[in-house]
């Protein structure tokens, strides 16, 4: 799937890199539950229930709410996903944060922290 244009919600931008859906968050995003449903609905729509691959691209400073955690981790939402990558910068904090959603949610799908995207789109390859 190729999308040529980027998709800007208030919180984050999405695009295709190949088959591959790229979210990045903005700087200083907050991101609360009509947030996130904003963006599941984009995809939705966009991607007529084929299961993508996505990397999260949350090098920059965000902040997400236990609603907004909650909804991502229901079945529907879940279920969008073939793989998800983590994309986070040399920031211990970040990497440990990540790690810590992982263990604490324990998502139904294959989930991985990267500091690399060049290592995360690899491995996100590896489930097509």
């Amino acid at each position: 799937m190729e999308v040529t244009n980027e998709i800007e919600t208030k919180v984050a931008t999405l695009n295709y890199e190949g088959d591959i859906l790229i979210l990045r968050w903005k700087k200083d995003a907050d991101v609360d539950l009509d947030s996130c449903i904003e963006i599941i609905e984009i995809r939705k729509s966009i991607e007529r229930e084929k299961k993508m691959l996505l990397l999260i691209d949350q090098r920059q400073f965000w902040n997400i709410s236990k609603e907004a955690k909650d909804y991502s981790k229901r079945e529907e939402v879940e279920s969008l996903n073939k793989a998800i990558a983590l994309l986070t910068g040399d920031w211990a904090l970040s990497i440990l944060i990540a790690n810590s959603y992982i263990k604490l949610y324990k998502p139904n799908i294959p989930v991985k922290v990267f500091k690399s995207k060049d290592k995360a789109i690899k491995w996100l390859n590896s489930f097509k």
